[in-house]
This record gives C-alpha cells, structure tokens and sequence, in this order.
C-alpha cells in the first residue's frame, strides 16, 4: 500500500467511516444500542442481518472504499490526481495538457551514377529496423527532383503517425519498403529532426508542469518561470530541463540545456525555443538565456550475452537484437522498452542495466559490459558504438 493510500484510510477512518464488513456492523450495533433499539438476533446467519448487509452494508462500502477512498479523495490533490481530474488542476493555472504531434525533419536520398533526372514522389515511404518489434516510417512532404549530374538530394518528411518514437537518431531511416528507381540509398542526417514528434503529455510529466506553475507565477524570471515557458513546446517536460547559473556569459546571464526522451534536439528546436524566450517577450529585464542542447559524453559499449541452454539460433539471434534495442534504448535511441535512462548530474549502474535486462528477457542466462558505470555531471552519455557479443 502507498503512502498516499495510507494518508487516505487514515482520513476516513479518523472521520468515523468503516472500511470493514466488520466495522460496518460493529457501527450498526452501536448505533442501535444507542437508539436503545437493541437486538438479540445478530447471528451472522440471521435473516435480518443478510437483509441489513445487502440493503446497507454492501452499498456503504462501495461508497467509502470504491468510491471515496480509491476515486474521490485522490482525485483532490494534485499529487495523485489523474485524467480528466488532473486536467481539472490545469484548467485551474491556465495550463492545458500538450498532445500528442508528428515529427518533422529531413532525409536525404543519395545515387551512384548521376546522369539523367530521378523523380522522389510525395508519400514516399522510409522506414527504420524493426525495433522491439515496431517499425517506424516516415514519409516524404513534398516531391524532389535529382538533376542530371546532382548526386544527392534534401527531402522534407513527416512521420506516418504521432509520438516521439518518431524522434530516432541520425542514420535510422535508412529502408525503402519499395525499390525507388535510380536511388541507392537514403538516410536521416544529423540534425535531421526539425520539429520533434511528441506523445500525448503522460499524466507525471503534466503533474510536474501544475506544480511548477505555482512557483512560477510571480514578477521574477526564476528558473520556474523560464522551465513553464521552456516546456510550452511539446517535446520538452519539466524532468529534461537543466540550468547553468553563475553568470556564465557575465551578469544577468544563465544557460538552458535540453534533453528529449528520445534522440537529441535539433538546432532548429533550440533556436525556437530560444527565440520565443529572447525575441518574443519572454524573459526578464536584463536576462540573457541562451539554450542548448545537453553536453554529451561518447563512449564505446561492448555487451556480451550468453543465452540460457537448448535455445535455437534463430531465438539466439532474436535475443541478440532485443539486447541491443533494449540497450540502445537506455541510452535515449529508442522507448520501445521499459528500461532506466542515462540521465545528468547520475552515475549510470551497468549492473542496475544488467538485471533489468535480466528482467525483460528471460532467454538471458548471463551479461556483460566493458564498462561498469558511467559518471555525468552537466552532461549525458550517449553511444559512439554499440556492440553485442553472442558468447554462445
């Protein structure tokens, strides 16, 4: 049971509820006694009283356990309210829930031998590897057209569906589903990403930008002030915004660093993000906040499994590929697994990764890292190489 749980029993249970069968019928004795309307026929078998526990029993309880305990009284505080009642603190501070959009970026289509014109239609489909099972397709916004002697093009995309899925890293999409005449190949660069796709804001991520609303509703551009303006925009919460305060630039000065769930910010993203803050009113006399993307640290990761005995190659191999999307995943590529993410100002534990690995796939007899835990401040790790090793 909760914390919150508790608090809550203890409310109803100091204001005289029960919370029992038992307390109920303890209390209807009592209640009939002091009426001086007491009865001796209270057998658990007694008509009277299946009649009683049907009629009244049954229903109070439903009203104060079903009811109260479990839907009304969390649902009046922010901390664990949910849903529309949540929404309902929103509404209150002027603060809606954020939906969900699509990301938008570029791709870029490359060919080998350059003469004549290839047309890339509108619609046209790219998508990822398959990742836990999903497989991401983004598609072209508008049609292109490689020139005679013009050996690569610049194609805005969109992402087939809503979710910051879509948000991959550099060299992702990389699959054309269907052959396209004259290319050869195509891949999402880096800073491909132009307006980050987003999930509907999950009901955490929205209790923690009410919270900072009230801290922010005051004359000065504190670091709350500028978060609520910062995590206006639909791919940024609360939890992935870091400060850098003593002057860095000189006085009045401080820098804004961002993370996304999934893949980095692109430079177009920051530079939106910091022109609504700097250019359009939104930021103090005298303030100068720049923004950036969080700092990384790059590192070489080796994984090496050993699956349990008797497995096939073909379930070797899928639980190859799982281990590497699940660790890719830790470090912000994918969000296709439930797994724990590097994060700054953290030490990243290698054997908190190997039992959550453990944990997800059972098939998993043994694993091993070349490193053992990873030490950021003002930064986040993140994947020069990955490499999993079938020790098997």
């Amino acid at each position: 049971m909760s914390e919150d749980s508790k608090t809550f029993e203890k409310i109803i249970v100091d204001a005289g509820l029960p919370l029992t069968e038992t307390a109920a019928k303890a209390r209807w004795n009592q209640e009939a006694t002091d009426a001086e309307s007491p009865f001796n026929n209270n057998s658990a078998y007694s008509p009277f009283w299946r009649i009683i526990t049907a009629l009244i029993t049954a229903p109070l309880l439903w009203l104060v356990k079903d009811f109260l305990l479990l839907q009304l009284l969390p649902n009046m505080f922010l901390k664990s309210a949910k849903g529309p009642f949540l929404e309902l603190f929103g509404w209150a501070v002027n603060l809606p829930k954020k939906l969900a959009e699509k990301a938008e970026g570029i791709l870029i289509f490359n060919r080998v031998l350059t003469a004549g014109e290839v047309v890339i239609p509108v619609g046209t489909i790219v998508q990822s590897p398959v990742i836990n099972g999903k497989v991401y397709h983004v598609v072209t916004a508008q049609s292109a057209t490689l020139l005679d002697g013009v050996a690569s093009i610049t194609v805005p995309c969109v992402a087939a569906e809503v979710g910051a899925g879509y948000n991959l890293p550099a060299g992702f999409y990389g699959v054309l589903p269907v052959p396209l005449a004259g290319i050869d190949s195509v891949t999402n660069p880096v800073n491909w990403l132009q307006s980050a796709g987003a999930d509907e804001e999950k009901d955490d991520d929205y209790r923690l930008r009410i919270r900072n609303q009230f801290t922010a509703g005051n004359q000065f551009h504190t670091d709350a002030v500028y978060t609520k303006i910062i995590t206006s925009f639909a791919n940024i919460n609360t939890r992935n915004v870091f400060f850098e305060h003593n002057a860095p630039r000189g006085p009045g000065t401080a820098n804004a660093y961002i993370l996304m769930d999934v893949g980095q910010p692109s430079q177009q993203l920051l530079a939106d993000i910091e022109s609504h803050v700097m250019n359009d009113g939104n930021h103090g006399h005298g303030d100068d906040l720049r923004v950036f993307a969080m700092p990384e640290t790059t590192h070489n990761l080796i994984v090496t499994i050993t699956p349990q005995p008797n497995l096939t190659l073909e379930e070797k191999q899928a639980l190859k590929d799982s281990v590497q999307g699940a660790v890719a995943a830790a470090f912000r590529q994918n969000n296709q697994y439930a797994i724990s993410v590097t994060q700054p100002w953290s030490e990243f534990s290698f054997s908190r990764l190997a039992g959550e690995l453990h944990a997800l796939f059972p098939d998993l007899y043994l694993v091993r890292f070349n490193l053992a835990s990873i030490v950021n401040q003002l930064s986040v790790a993140r994947l020069s190489s990955l490499q999993v090793v079938l020790d098997a």
